[in-house]
């Protein structure tokens, strides 16, 4: 069974990664841009809603961490801005691909900073039985086949 600890962590990977492909792309590759931010957009907004649904809530009361969480859930609202922001934009202009790095600088940002401080001290407060819950809860939510192998 999986901790929702290292599925969030696998989330990171993965969305840096996807961010990486589109910044190895060319302007004349706006079809695979389109996807991949899309791709992006979709398992962020996952991501970020089970975080402040379901995981911020449990690690604050189990941590007391609430400057650590109000300050996640500020970067949360400044990526959701830049997302927006982008999903205006021509995915072909060089401003698109500036912005889009900013994007990645701010959730390199936030992702040291869970994984660093967040992550560790609700590993330590909240049962592995229970950071497993919650792992199988997300993986329902995003409609993962491979919760039936997490439980």
């Amino acid at each position: 069974m999986r901790s929702i600890i290292d599925i969030l962590k696998e989330d990171h990977r993965r969305v840096q990664g996807v961010i990486d492909d589109i910044l190895a792309t060319t302007e004349n590759s706006e079809k695979t841009r389109e996807e991949l931010f899309e791709k992006i957009k979709t398992d962020l907004e996952l991501h970020t809603s089970f975080e402040e649904e379901v995981f911020y809530p449990e690690a604050r009361k189990a941590t007391g961490m609430d400057e650590e969480i109000r300050d996640d859930l500020k970067e949360h609202k400044e990526a959701d801005q830049m997302l927006d922001k982008l999903s205006a934009m021509s995915v072909t202009s060089d401003r698109w691909m500036k912005e889009l790095r900013n994007l990645k600088d701010a959730l390199e940002h936030h992702i040291e900073d869970e994984q660093g401080e967040l992550f560790p001290a609700t590993e330590k407060a909240i049962s592995e039985e229970r950071l497993q819950e919650m792992g199988r809860s997300y993986l329902a939510r995003r409609g993962d086949d491979r919760v039936r192998q997490a439980g």
